[in-house]
């Protein structure tokens, strides 16, 4: 059987390891034989340490850190992406239940190893997923009204 502990970093709580001695951005020194798709601007890629079997990633080939950064065209080729690694999953691997997760870390302020805005393709299986509900102090209809009235302030 081959040996997956590389692959299995993040349950074995080996990650942290490997991500902190690249000493680079490795999503702008992505491997060929781990691309499965790209186009003018993005890339789709296995995530090389995946949270559940069919984890994959959509990732702009130029480096951007903040979401506000990513450039409409790159967008678009994302998503393409995206709709791509989609119906690869379903087609491959039978998974009907997918969740996209738009990462833009803003450098590590959002707790992401990697600085680089991506998309995450995951199947979803509500094992993988814990919920941190927290208590609301803000009734939403209150922050409706002051979300309208900061856009309305903005005109």
């Amino acid at each position: 059987m081959p040996d997956y502990s590389d692959f299995n970093a993040r349950k074995t709580g080996r990650y942290k390891d490997i991500w902190t001695n690249t000493g680079k951005c490795v999503f702008c020194d992505l491997k060929d034989k781990y691309i499965v798709a790209k186009n003018a601007s993005a890339v789709l890629t296995v995530n090389l340490f995946p949270y559940i079997d069919g984890h994959l990633l959509v990732i702009p080939i130029n480096h951007v850190e903040d979401f506000l950064e990513v450039d409409p065209k790159v967008w678009a080729d994302m998503r393409d992406l995206a709709e791509l690694g989609i119906k690869l999953l379903r087609k491959e691997l039978g998974i009907e239940e997918i969740w996209l997760l738009f990462r833009a870390p803003n450098g590590f302020k959002a707790q992401k190893t990697v600085p680089h805005c991506h998309m995450l393709v995951l199947p979803y299986k509500k094992e993988i997923v814990n919920w941190n509900y927290q208590d609301l102090t803000i009734p939403p209809i209150e922050l409706a009204e002051r979300l309208r009235n900061e856009c309305n302030s903005n005109k």
